[in-house]
């Protein structure tokens, strides 16, 4: 007897679901958001394993100007261990503009920031990665961002979170 379970995954991806497991745990019947079928195959079949190990994959500020302090809502990590923020941002105008981004691990109830991991102070156009292995506490992060300078404004920012088990 072949016992089957599907697959549920909810991520920023909006995928919700991803196909049943097989008895030896290959990935049968893999489907998109739209209930179509992906195309059979090991390619399908690895991206759909790559997908699973991704607890979140989330772009938190796309083409967008930066201009105040502020940061993202928190975002669940669910239980992943290895945290990721990839950040690019353009060519600043103001009086000597500076970003700095950070990655606050929450407190799951208070939302009390438990730790805090520190990018690197940009001062131009240009890229940062703030990269978190071997997460033991919080359940949930967000990314802040804090600018200097005299009325400094960042364009074209881009910020990605990727969360992994």
């Amino acid at each position: 007897m072949v016992r089957r379970m599907r697959l549920i995954e909810a991520t920023d991806l909006d995928i919700t679901s991803v196909g049943s497991v097989g008895s030896l745990g290959t990935i049968t019947n893999p489907v998109d958001v739209g209930g179509s079928a992906l195309p059979s195959g090991a390619a399908s079949e690895a991206t759909l394993v790559s997908l699973l190990d991704s607890a979140l994959n989330a772009i938190l500020k796309n083409n967008e100007a930066l201009a105040a302090n502020g940061n993202s809502a928190n975002q669940n990590i669910l239980g992943a261990k290895h945290v990721d923020v990839l950040i690019s941002v353009g060519t600043p105008t103001g009086s000597s503009p500076t970003i700095q981004f950070y990655l606050d691990v929450m407190e799951e109830t208070s939302s009390a920031v438990i730790r805090t991991y520190n990018g690197t102070l940009l001062s131009a156009a240009g890229v940062d990665y703030i990269t978190v292995d071997g997460l033991t506490l919080g359940q949930y992060v967000r990314v802040r961002w804090v600018l200097g300078g005299t009325t400094p404004s960042f364009p074209n920012c881009y910020v990605r979170l990727i969360a992994k088990r």
